[in-house]
């Protein structure tokens, strides 16, 4: 049917997006329960996008870009997540669009991004690296890899009032 042949068409032009940009782990397309209707991982399709965990986090929202970091439920590796609101059509030029129809969710590799930047800086000496940090009330989890601590991205948490706390706050807020 001309529903499937487009479908198949869609995830073909994922799948070529993913190949020219090797650090994308998976494409998606969801519908607004964030249930995969088209995909680059085609085990995907018809079941969620996004494990609890990471769904409690980036959810639809009106018109906003959503992102988080997360261990990858398959490889175990840190990842990041994007997910972009795809609406209808405006009815007029010009006009702001539509409803809400689903999500393009986007799964980056931050082994292969994100964390090439961060450390080690040579420029301030041996022991100077980025943080990535997510700090609630109790606990600081380091989202990035640590100079000093193996397999620190999202496994490795500290107290809030820890000697190390000052730090990730800074890293937060930037002023570290």
């Amino acid at each position: 049917t001309s529903k499937d042949e487009f479908s198949a068409s869609l995830r073909d032009n994922l799948i070529a997006m993913q190949q020219v940009r090797a650090e994308y782990v998976e494409i998606s397309m969801t519908d607004t329960d964030g249930i995969v209707v088209v995909g680059t991982n085609t085990g995907r399709q018809g079941k969620s996008a996004l494990s609890a965990d990471a769904k409690s986090r980036v959810v639809l929202s009106d018109g906003v870009s959503s992102f988080d970091i997360f261990l990858h439920p398959e490889s175990r590796r840190p990842v990041m997540v994007f997910g972009h609101v795809m609406r209808t059509p405006g009815e007029g030029v010009g006009q702001e669009a539509g409803k809400i129809i689903g999500e393009v969710i986007t799964v980056v590799d931050l082994e292969n991004t994100i964390y090439r930047f961060l450390g080690p800086i040579s420029e301030l000496g041996e022991t100077a690296e980025a943080l990535l940090v997510r700090i609630d009330e109790e606990n600081i989890l380091f989202l990035s890899q640590l100079l000093f601590q193996e397999n620190a991205p999202l496994q490795l948490t500290v107290g809030a009032n820890s000697a190390i706390a000052d730090v990730a706050r800074g890293a937060e807020m930037g002023t570290t």
